[in-house]
């Protein structure tokens, strides 16, 4: 009976959550350490984020979801948080975000190695591929999901022999990458203090736009995390096409985004 009721209390929970998804995306926002907050997915969805971060740890044949390697037997999967809500969400449609025809990335920041990590990574998957995007002769084939791997990367060496290649690559905001094919690597990521001061000022935004222009060369859109989340700064950003918006703070950057960035009076957003 205690199984049965858990049984019912998981779907009931997972049909609030699902009715709850936005119907209105933002392409630029991205979900910094969404396994942090309150609703992990969900919370995400709601606001219309299309893109969300995950930080794992191989350990013990699993990958656990933590910022931090300690206690890790008891934190919870990458499978259970993220892989098996989002293949139970789509078997009732055919993208995360209906009338949304792209993928939602999952970008995955390996906290351990990755001649460890990845090959975990590769195994868990491999039941739901049908739903990931890859690449296979030169090609994308989109998908509802696309996983996108950050912090140790992976070589490409690692996957060169695969016969479809369902990882892509989050990769550097200074340069192509050479070793890899273009289509592998559609982003790039660093710390904003790295590269502009806090304000953003009129010679960072300068820097910026070269950076954007450059990484347009081959495809790649940037992002620039631990950048402050004022909306001056998020304007600044926006204003200059950079790819994805680092966000902690959801509901505050969705209801900018839609006050200032849309002139469709139907993506109106209870806030």
């Amino acid at each position: 009976m205690r199984t049965f009721l858990l049984f019912c209390f998981t779907i009931l929970t997972f049909s609030v959550f699902a009715q709850n998804i936005s119907s209105h995306p933002i392409p630029q926002a991205h979900a910094h350490n969404d396994y942090n907050k309150i609703n992990p997915l969900w919370g995400a969805l709601k606001y219309g984020f299309t893109s969300i971060e995950v930080d794992v740890f191989a350990h013990k044949g699993q990958l656990r979801v933590a910022h931090v390697g300690v206690l890790l037997s008891v934190r919870k999967t990458l499978e259970s948080m993220y892989l098996a809500p989002l293949n139970t969400l789509l078997q009732s449609r055919n993208w995360v975000y209906e009338n949304y025809p792209e993928p939602l990335i999952l970008m995955i920041d390996f906290k351990t190695n990755r001649y460890e990590t990845l090959p975990l990574l590769l195994e868990i998957i491999k039941p739901y591929r049908h739903l990931l995007s890859y690449y296979h002769e030169g090609k994308v084939y989109k998908k509802p999901i696309q996983l996108l791997i950050s912090g140790g990367g992976f070589s490409y060496e690692q996957v060169k022999d695969l016969d479809s290649i369902f990882v892509f690559l989050d990769g550097s905001v200074n340069h192509c990458e050479s070793d890899f094919p273009e289509a592998l690597v559609p982003r790039g990521s660093a710390k904003f203090r790295s590269h502009f001061s806090s304000k953003l000022d009129s010679t960072d935004l300068v820097k910026l736009q070269t950076k954007v222009n450059n990484a347009a060369l081959c495809n790649k859109k940037l992002r620039f995390y631990a950048m402050k989340n004022h909306n001056k700064i998020w304007r600044k950003a926006l204003d200059a096409n950079v790819g994805w918006v680092n966000v902690d703070r959801k509901r505050k950057f969705a209801k900018f985004y839609w006050e200032e960035y849309t002139t469709d009076s139907t993506a109106v957003i209870k806030f």
